[in-house]
């Protein structure tokens, strides 16, 4: 096969992959007509499976990383057998997500929706890469496509982070709203005790009487949000309830 016609062959593979990918992401947002509720549902089985797919669609990443960077340049049969690969397991992690039943809670399953689209996201500007680099000479070391398969080989990895019930997604949400409002509290302290914190902000002026007047019942507001979101984090782990539905209600009524 002549050169011209094996890089074309290779920007047709890579056009199609580029194009599948966009299409998987586009899917994830479909809604269930029917409740994937299941009386059978062990989950220890769905994140042991979930983590298997995802090693399984690093690896094949990695596969085409090192076909696509050594000399000599591969088939066109090649890469569309490995790009193939990779497709597939992309198809099974989203299948894993459709698969997670409802009532299992709303925010576990957000958190594995951003989960598996991060990791669709990284695909395709790894697919994109590949297709900028048709035809162009690299140094193995640099080649820039090394450093997005390490991108999506990270972001398989972090699904093993995710939180695996209801229960530890709304702790977890909980314990960033804390660390927001305890933020902004030590913000706002600082720069009542400290006229310099203001040139960061290019501000001249001092604090005035009337600032103050204001910063105390702003300070009391920002206190009384950090102990309710406490309060609320304290039950949430003291609560043992088999309904996982039901802390997606706590976050709801804290939100409001």
């Amino acid at each position: 096969m002549a050169d011209r016609e094996k890089m074309a062959a290779f920007e047709r593979i890579f056009k199609t992959m580029a194009e599948n990918l966009r299409n998987f992401k586009d899917q994830l947002s479909i809604v269930e007509e029917t409740d994937t509720s299941n009386t059978n549902f062990n989950p220890q089985q769905f994140w042991e499976k979930t983590l298997q797919i995802a090693d399984k669609l690093g690896y094949e990443t990695n596969k085409i990383t090192i076909l696509w960077i050594s000399d000599p340049l591969p088939t066109p049969e090649d890469m569309h057998s490995v790009c193939g690969s990779l497709e597939i397991a992309c198809v099974a992690l989203m299948n894993m997500f459709h698969s997670y039943p409802s009532a299992q809670g709303r925010m576990v399953k957000s958190k594995l929706k951003n989960g598996v689209g991060d990791i669709l996201d990284n695909c395709s500007r790894f697919t994109a890469v590949l297709l900028n680099s048709i035809g162009v000479k690299y140094n193995k070391d640099s080649h820039p496509l090394v450093s997005e398969c390490g991108m999506v080989t990270a972001e398989c990895e972090r699904l093993n982070q995710l939180p695996r019930d209801n229960r530890s997604a709304c702790i977890l949400y909980l314990r960033a709203e804390a660390n927001i409002i305890k933020d902004a509290l030590r913000e706002i302290e600082e720069a009542r005790t400290n006229e310099g914190f203001l040139d960061e902000f290019e501000c001249d002026e001092s604090w005035t009487e009337a600032d103050n007047l204001i910063i105390q019942p702003l300070l009391g507001m920002i206190k009384t949000s950090g102990a309710l979101t406490k309060k609320t984090l304290d039950a949430v782990k003291e609560l043992k309830d088999e309904d996982q539905t039901k802390f997606d209600d706590v976050i709801h009524q804290f939100s409001r």
